[in-house]
Parts: structure tokens; sequence; C-alpha cells
């Protein structure tokens, strides 16, 4: 079992919640969230309450090994009750009449459409085709094809019980393109030996390895599906003239051109996470009610993200065309992050439950310590100023601009002790009296003030 807590220190420095999201589901026993007085036994950080992750672990049987697979098939989940082109069209109209406002389509427009006529010629003799690209379709696949495969081995006797599990997930975007995948490769073992009639010990590994793709840009990303809905459908993918030139859209963000990490960029993120938790329980003997715990756990992750935002140019689909206004982005950037956390953690605890006629007392005392480390290194380089000089060749930092090289870093090695005790006293479950207080320590105050109660 390991908790996690959510609150504003923790974050700051080592994001324990990131791990919910990249657990194996396949290992989990259950899952609970506890707040308020029954929270206080995890000490500092859990004044937020905590989820309770409890893995599966062996029982006292012959070694049995379980394999799953899971294959499905996804699709889209956006509507797709669309008007059609040419009523679209004459309501546009009809709705630029209201607004005292220019026609957008062209009455000839809207009859070639209507007709089936491959051109239509405007009031300047211009002839234009009359096309119809649905952005819809050219940017979603009809399904993506999403695997989890799941292997554990588990077994025990009354001395050792041991449970290992491996994992495997793949998920694959439902847009085209080689964006928004998402691979994890896991490893899980608890084993829990008994050391003596009443001395527990039980140890838990837990080792991630996953692995995601995004556009190079954020905001990109995040308007991926406005961009999809806002290009126009009177324009082809490419231009008339040449197969290679992206036509120019609306906001110029060419949604082919956005799913293509060739073309537009791409981040990459690779994350390592090395987990580690020991355990001893005693059960006193020599006192009935009395149990005793040692925590310990040390924890390691790792976090590189690649990020290239290239520039790109756009196309008029008619003429071939080209100028500034159509080009994306001057220059293209290049980013490499890397961040290191560690976190080693002890807690010693004492809990006492005991019943005297219908008085029923607890009691706990507990001691905790936290020495968190992180570290976080940036560089980054352009490749510009103009599509014409310093052309992107690789996405490797020293084959960029020397002259627009950026560099930051930060390191920090936060601390923190403390001393909890809770005592609960009832009456036949009927009249409750709670008492707990907590003496917390912490690096960032001056010496002769970091404790406080």
């Amino acid at each position: 079992t390991r908790s996690w807590s959510n609150n504003a220190r923790q974050l700051e420095s080592y994001n324990d919640i990131s791990v919910l999201q990249e657990l194996n589901p396949d290992d989990i026993e259950s899952i609970s969230v506890l707040k308020d007085a029954s929270a206080t036994i995890y000490g500092l950080g859990a004044e937020n309450g905590v989820i309770l992750i409890t893995t599966k672990k062996g029982q006292v049987k012959k070694p049995s090994i379980n394999f799953t697979a899971s294959v499905n098939l996804a699709t889209p989940n956006v509507p797709r009750k669309v008007e059609n082109w040419t009523s679209f069209m004459k309501w546009d109209n009809a709705m630029s009449d209201v607004a005292k406002m220019n026609h957008r389509f062209a009455d000839a427009q809207i009859a070639a459409y209507e007709s089936g006529a491959p051109t239509w010629t405007d009031a300047d003799g211009n002839v234009h085709d009359a096309i119809y690209t649905d952005w819809y379709k050219e940017s979603y696949k009809k399904f993506s094809v999403n695997q989890q495969y799941n292997a554990s081995l588990s077994g025990g006797t009354e001395t050792v019980n041991y449970y290992f599990g491996v994992g495997y997930a793949n998920d694959n975007p439902i847009l085209k393109g080689d964006t928004f995948g998402y691979k994890r490769y896991n490893f899980n073992a608890n084993i829990s030996v008994r050391l003596t009639p009443a001395l527990t010990m039980r140890y838990t590994s837990a080792i991630r390895q996953t692995g995601n793709m995004g556009m190079g840009s954020f905001d990109q990303e995040w308007n991926i599906f406005y961009y999809i809905l806002a290009a126009e459908p009177w324009v082809g993918i490419t231009t008339k003239a040449n197969p290679s030139h992206y036509s120019v859209v609306n906001e110029n963000m060419h949604p082919i051109v956005l799913l293509d990490s060739a073309l537009s960029g791409y981040t990459k993120s690779d994350g390592k996470n090395f987990n580690n938790t020991v355990d001893f329980t005693y059960n006193a003997p020599w006192l009935k009610g009395l149990t005793l715990s040692l925590n310990g756990a040390y924890d390691f992750s790792n976090n590189k993200q690649n990020t290239l935002v290239k520039n790109f140019q756009l196309y008029d689909y008619e003429t071939d065309a080209t100028d500034s206004s159509m080009q994306v982005r001057n220059q293209t950037e290049y980013v490499e992050l890397v961040n290191d956390n560690a976190r080693l953690y002890g807690r010693f605890q004492a809990m006492y439950d005991t019943h005297i006629g219908k008085h029923n007392i607890s009691a706990m005392l507990g001691a905790e310590l936290t020495d968190i480390k992180t570290s976080k290194l940036m560089a980054s380089r352009n490749y510009g100023p103009s599509l014409d000089e310093f052309l992107y060749t690789h996405d490797i930092l020293d084959q960029g601009d020397s002259n627009t090289m950026k560099n930051e870093g930060s390191r920090s090695n936060i601390r923190t002790a403390g001393y909890i005790g809770r005592l609960n006293y009832n009456y036949q479950g009927k009249y409750i009296v709670e008492l707990m207080g907590r003496y917390d320590g912490n690096y960032q105050f001056q010496r002769g003030k970091r404790w406080i109660s």
C-alpha cells in the first residue's frame, strides 16, 4: 500500500499525483480515499486527504500465472450531423443579408455545387474548381487499435507471499498522423515475509517507462479540433499546380500539416519511474493492541521532453503563389528539457487500541522525515532567421544557430520532518472525544523558527 497526497507543497517540487495516471490497473487491488482524522496516520502532507492504493499481493497457494490481453477498436465520438454544403452557402448568404454584408458565396458558385458541375466562373471571368474537402474525414481515422497485455505470477506459503506483474499498453490516436500516441511498460513486485510470529516485512517495487507524442506547439494541440472545423471546404489539401504544396487555410493552421510531425514538429515525452517501499510491522506480544511500524521509501523519476516547433509555408490553392503572410513562424525551434526527481521518506509509528468494559481507547504517535531533491535543465536553439538561412537538418542542439541558444537550470533540496499524536475515546460508540496534535518542521524557515505546531 502506498499513499499519495495532493497538496500544493508536494506538487510544487515532486508531483506524486501524476503517478496515478501511469499505474497499471491490472496491479491494483483497491482504492480508498481518506480524509480528516482517518488520514492523519499518514503524517505530513495528509492534511488535504490521502488516496490509498493497495496493489495486489501474494496469497497462501501454489504458484499461479495469469495472462490477460485486450485489443479494442476506438472510433471518433464527434457528432457528424452537418448541413448540406449548398444549403450552408445559402444560409450564410442569408445571414449576410440580415447583417447588410456582402455575400461570401456567388450565385454561380452555389449553382455549380447544386448541379454537380466541376467548375464555376466568377464575375471577373475567373474559373474555379467546385470542390468540397471534408476536413473531418481527412483528419480522423475510421478507427484506431489500442492494445494492453498483462502477465502476473503470484503465490506463497505461510511465511512468504509474492506477486510479480508486468504490463504493456499501446494507445494509438484517433487522429491521422503520428501525434497523440502513448506507450507504457511496467513491472510491479510485492513480497511479504513473516520474519517472526510478531514481525512482518513487506517490500514493494514499481518500475514504469512511458512515452507519448504530441504536437510541437501547445496552442496548436489545444486548438486542433477547432482548426479542423475552421478550414475552408472549398480549398483543396494541396494546391492545384503542386501536390507537395499545402494550401493556405483559415488562420494558416492547416490540419493535415499540423498532424504530421515531419512538417510541423512534435513533442516527445519519455518518463522513467522507480518506486520502492519497505515496511516492517511488529505486533507486540507483550502488550495486546500495540502495533509498531517502520516505513521507508525511495522514489526516483527521470523525465525527458524534446520539442520541435517547425516553420512551414502555405500556398494559394488556385495560383500556387505564396508570400510572408502564408508562412507559419519565422524560425524552427528545438528544445530539450530534462527533469530528475528523487524522494527519500521514513516514518515510525506506534498505535495502541484497547477496550475496558464499555470504554474504547486508541492512541497513535508517529514521526516522519522527507528529503526531496529535484533538478531541471533546459536548452534550446533556433534554425533561422528565415526559411533560407540555417535550414533545419536534425533535432540536435548543436545543429541550430548558436546565436539563438538559450539555457536554464535549477536544483532544489527540500527537507521536512514532523511528529504527530492522536488520542481517541468513545463510550459505547455514542460519546466521542478526539484529541490530535502535530509538530512540523521545514527547512525553508530560518534557524530557530523551523518548527511549528
